[in-house]
């Protein structure tokens, strides 16, 4: 009878090592579980509190740079209405200052709208023919008074491929090379000079690479500002953009390399050898090819691209 309870007894010793590896197991299985379950949670909420960050940001970031201009407004209004007697010329520069920060106004507004598509998804690109050179062109009707009347000349040099036809979304080419000249004049000073150099050239399956530079000798960017940029995050601003506050909300890079994107992959390169030497912004457009589309549609195309050409004018000029 001993025998048989101490066989027994032995049995049960041997399995209970067998059983608390098995619960200790399972406890292990359930505590990663659960622990897998809080991390993607708190993933989850994470990324949550940084959208609402971003949007609380973006909120205050537009409301502030839209009060400025507001505020001057204001002023500028009050003082014609006070000034009786005010001299031409004055007024004159008021009404100037008037139209600026109108402008700037509708460009803060531009962003907000496009950054609010792009989040939602709902932006899309109209892809029609046009010529190279029209780009050139739009640009020079936009910033040739202002480089003028802040003693900056533009250089054009055009490379070739430049007068085909292409086939692409004008508009938001355009606007991707005004936000890259309205920064080089923003950050050049009198008597430097900026170099617009476009080319074309063919690649395979009836592709096309526009490769757009707009060179600046202005004030140049660190290689820390550069990796600053470089993360594409929004609101971003380095340099003399940023100690100023003449740099904008800090969407329209983010804007320009997202609608770039979209544009068939298209890419955006900064570059600058450092401060005092100057900045490289370029573009990377690929397009479609024109060849075979009838003359009549490619007329008709040159004329839309001219219509939006005026359209985009206004707000970039007061950028």
């Amino acid at each position: 009878m001993s025998e048989c309870v101490s066989a027994n007894v032995s049995s049960v010793h041997a399995l209970i090592p067998a059983e608390l590896a098995l619960i200790a197991l399972l406890t292990a299985l359930l505590a990663g579980l659960a622990g897998g379950l809080l991390i993607g949670r708190a993933r989850e909420l994470a990324r949550r509190a940084a959208k609402l960050a971003d949007r609380s940001r973006l909120t205050h970031t537009v409301l502030h740079d839209v009060r400025s201009p507001l505020i001057s407004v204001h002023a500028i209004a009050t003082s014609l209405l006070e000034a009786d007697q005010a001299p031409l010329g004055g007024v004159r520069a008021q009404l100037d200052s008037i139209k600026r920060c109108a402008e700037l106004m509708e460009q803060l507004v531009s962003d907000l709208l496009d950054a609010e598509r792009i989040g939602a998804g709902r932006l899309s690109l109209v892809h029609a023919p046009f010529r190279v050179s029209e780009l050139v062109c739009g640009a020079l009707a936009t910033f040739a008074a202002t480089a003028e009347a802040r003693g900056v000349t533009i250089n054009v040099m055009e490379e070739a491929g430049t007068h085909n036809w292409v086939i692409g979304d004008y508009r938001r080419l355009l606007q991707s090379l005004n936000n890259g000249l309205s920064n080089a004049l923003k950050f050049s000073a009198r008597g430097q000079r900026i170099a617009l150099r476009v080319g074309c050239r063919s690649l395979a399956e009836g592709s096309v690479l526009l490769r757009i530079q707009v060179i600046d000798e202005g004030v140049g960017l660190s290689p820390e500002e550069l990796a600053e940029l470089g993360k594409n995050e929004a609101f971003t601003q380095v340099g003399l953009g940023k100690a100023q506050g003449n740099g904008g909300s800090g969407l329209e890079l983010g804007i320009v390399r997202e609608l770039l994107r979209m544009h068939h992959n298209s890419t955006l390169e900064i570059s600058s050898n450092g401060h005092g030497r100057g900045t490289t912004f370029a573009i990377n457009a690929y397009c479609k090819s024109a060849t075979g589309v009838p003359p009549t549609d490619l007329q008709g195309s040159a004329a839309a691209g001219a219509t939006a050409a005026a359209a985009t004018a206004g707000a970039a000029a007061g950028a």
